[in-house]
């Protein structure tokens, strides 16, 4: 920004600030308009958001290709791994994960 010229008015920057709740929250409402709660789908769906927000150098379009469940894994510490046409999560992230999913449950 420093590089940009000042003469004239010439750029404005507009800066929000939030907390990280505070855009964690605004991108869940995002990716919730794009997910339907009423196919059986949207839990991979919103697994598949998740973990590209949290893990973004992973290709999870691809892994998400190969696989047909999502677990939790009572071996990983942390991470995650595809085995078997299985995703499973380290405990902490499947739970992060099923934190995520259940804030998108509309309130009955």
């Amino acid at each position: 920004m420093k590089s940009l010229p000042k003469s004239d008015d010439q750029f404005l920057v507009l800066e929000e600030k939030a907390t990280q709740q505070h855009a964690f929250f605004e991108w869940l409402d995002n990716i919730s308009m794009g997910v339907d709660l009423d196919s059986p789908n949207w839990m991979r769906e919103v697994s598949r958001h998740y973990l590209s927000r949290r893990e973004p150098q992973a290709d999870w379009q691809a892994a998400f290709d190969q696989i047909h469940s999502i677990r939790r894994s009572r071996r990983l510490e942390s991470g995650w791994e595809v085995d078997n046409r299985r995703l499973f999560l380290s405990p902490m992230l499947f739970d992060e994960l099923l934190l995520v999913a259940v804030s998108r449950q509309p309130l009955t």
